[in-house]
């Protein structure tokens, strides 16, 4: 089918494709603002329709032809839309982390800051026990290493974490344009990449829960509680360096249908390296269609009598940098763990996870937690997560939120576009990205839990689908009336607006807010402080971990936070710390309040 004939499409039919498109857009804004969102989607459509009647769309989209002919400036403006962007919404709203996962990579960072790989265990290290922290036999985030290297970055550049968020999430982007433009025309290379760029989403970190959707289109009630958190650009969980791998790998293989040499060994090595250092497991999945793409290429060299050039040009130096940089992980692994082959992360997982990550292990010994409030994390909250799948039923009942709500994430902003993705998919590319996406998906139902960041390797992948379904719709046409192009301009239009709005519905959550404050309470207080956290007087069960989190260097830090073990146990830590001021945390009138300690 060619082009002409793929741009017919019946008026009845293209309604119909286009008003069921028009909801799913629209219930995204009315799960925001509920009625208020609406009418800025409508506000944003009239407009639109205003600059097609005044003939402007043709004239931006004859600008965005000009750009696109210098593909490296494409890049360069897309990474500095993407980095604007991400600086303008932590000008809005200074990020702060929230969960035990971003606090374990700040961990890493400051470790990296401080020159080391990790740090010795601390004599009292009971008392200050940290999720995904490990404590013995060395005091390290159980996280790898290529997300706080970034952040570590940040803060010797600028004195702030999350400037290394924001430079990796920039380079995902510009990544992605470069990626694209090996997958489809410079114009569409561009457009995904900006699309990227300002993302509401990934950007603004706004994720559709699927019982919040049900309360949004039943009971009218708006998505007021955003969970930031999953913003790839403002917080510090991550997801944009996985992309970068997955950008890196996908990006090369059309590239090496030219004519394979060093540069492109070098960007497949580099992906390889970054998907294994961020997400290892999703990054392995992902690469097995690469892989066999390679393998398919260098066959086909090899009947063309090309094979030695090949061995020179790209197979020794792919695999002299793979080499080297398995050895600078395995020397990693042996500085945190003690060993070469065995992982923080897996260190960490046989101390404490009582469920195992997959449906089809089996939990391993039962483990003595030395605080409650990890034995109620591991046994109460993931075990039964973990058992509760063991049934197929069970299992089943879990699918929809771990298929549907990170696609969401993804496509959501699109959603009108999507309903192209049949006569997309007739693209031989399309297809292959479609199912290489599909096959980690697919693979990914195996693990207890998904959420959106778990998928990064194979982010360039959806997006490049979803470009792909809007590149289908752009040459939808009645007549004189570039209908389809309407609306690419409109979706186009609707991305900076959804984020702004996302951007005003964000706020902090409360328990590590209000630890954040005593934190600098204390810290412009004269001499050093011991902070004694209690299970009986925890203020905020939801998020007691943010609290017992302290610098690398515990003995040298003016604050630290330690767990209340009882009497005895914690005059064994005053002992330690003589010098120092204790107090406890207590409440008052439902709030956390820093209060003197007194021993028993």
């Amino acid at each position: 089918m060619n082009h002409i004939e793929k741009s017919r499409l019946s008026k009845t039919r293209f309604g119909i494709l286009l008003i069921l498109g028009g909801c799913t857009t629209l219930l995204q804004f009315f799960a925001i603002d509920r009625w208020r969102g609406i009418l800025v989607a409508i506000i944003a459509l009239i407009f639109v329709i205003g600059l097609e009647r005044a003939e402007i769309i043709d004239k931006i989209w004859r600008i965005i032809g000009r750009i696109v002919f210098r593909k490296q400036l494409s890049i360069v403006i897309v990474f500095l839309v993407a980095l604007i962007t991400s600086m303008i919404y932590s000008w809005h709203l200074p990020p702060m982390a929230n969960i035990a996962d971003e606090f374990a990579y700040l961990h890493g960072a400051d470790t990296f800051l401080s020159g080391r790989l990790t740090n010795p265990a601390h004599p009292m290290w009971k008392h200050f026990e940290s999720l995904m922290v490990i404590s013995i036999p060395t005091t390290s985030s159980k996280y790898p290493p290529a997300q706080s290297l970034f952040m570590a970055a940040g803060k010797l550049l600028t004195g702030q974490h999350i400037a290394g968020v924001w430079i990796s999430y920039a380079l995902a982007c510009a990544s992605l344009c470069w990626m694209l433009q090996a997958w489809t025309t410079p114009r569409w290379a561009f457009i995904g990449g900006l699309f990227a760029a300002v993302h509401p989403f990934m950007q603004g970190g706004l994720y559709f829960q699927t019982g919040q959707v049900r309360n949004a289109i039943l009971n009218g009630i708006p998505l007021n509680v955003q969970q930031y958190i999953w913003s790839w650009s403002q917080s510090y969980w991550g997801g944009a360096i996985a992309m970068i791998g997955g950008c890196l790998l996908y990006g090369t293989l059309p590239r090496m249908r030219r004519g394979a040499d060093i540069f492109h060994a070098m960007t497949m090595a580099t992906g390889l390296l970054i998907l294994a250092n961020s997400r290892p497991f999703e990054g392995l999945i992902i690469s097995i269609p690469a892989s066999i793409m390679v393998l398919v290429w260098i066959v086909k060299m090899s009947g063309q009598g090309e094979l030695k050039s090949c061995i020179y040009r790209f197979i020794l130096p792919l695999s002299t940098i793979l080499l080297l940089g398995s050895g600078l992980m395995a020397s990693y692994n042996h500085a945190v763990t003690g060993s070469l082959f065995r992982m923080p992360y897996q260190e960490y997982a046989a101390q404490y996870d009582s469920a195992p990550m997959f449906v089809f292990q089996k939990p391993q010994r039962p483990i003595q937690y030395r605080h409650e409030d990890f034995r109620s994390l591991y046994m109460n909250e993931h075990y039964t997560m973990y058992e509760s799948q063991l049934r197929f039923m069970g299992w089943l009942r879990k699918r929809p939120n771990s298929i549907i709500s990170p696609l969401v994430f993804f496509i959501g902003p699109f959603s009108l576009a999507m309903f192209w993705l049949p006569a997309a998919i007739r693209r031989k590319p399309v297809r292959l990205a479609f199912l290489s996406g599909l096959l980690l998906i697919t693979i990914h139902q195996s693990v207890i839990a998904t959420v959106p960041h778990y998928i990064a390797p194979a982010a360039c992948l959806i997006i490049f689908v979803v470009n792909s379904c809007m590149r289908e719709l752009s040459i939808i046409r009645f007549g004189n009336h570039k209908t389809g192009r309407i609306c690419v301009i409109y979706l186009m239009t609707l991305l900076p607006i959804c984020l702004t709005m996302v951007a005003m519905k964000r706020d902090h959550f409360s328990s590590f807010y209000i630890k954040s404050k005593i934190q600098h309470q204390l810290e412009t207080t004269d001499g050093q402080h011991l902070v004694i956290v209690g299970s009986s007087n925890r203020p905020d069960k939801a998020n007691t971990f943010a609290w017992i989190y302290n610098q690398p260097d515990i003995d040298r830090s003016k604050v630290v936070w330690a767990y209340d073990m009882g009497p005895l146990m914690n005059q064994e830590l005053l002992d330690y710390f003589k010098d120092r001021k204790v107090w406890r945390i207590g409440t008052e009138n439902m709030l956390p309040v820093l209060i003197e300690y007194r021993s028993e």
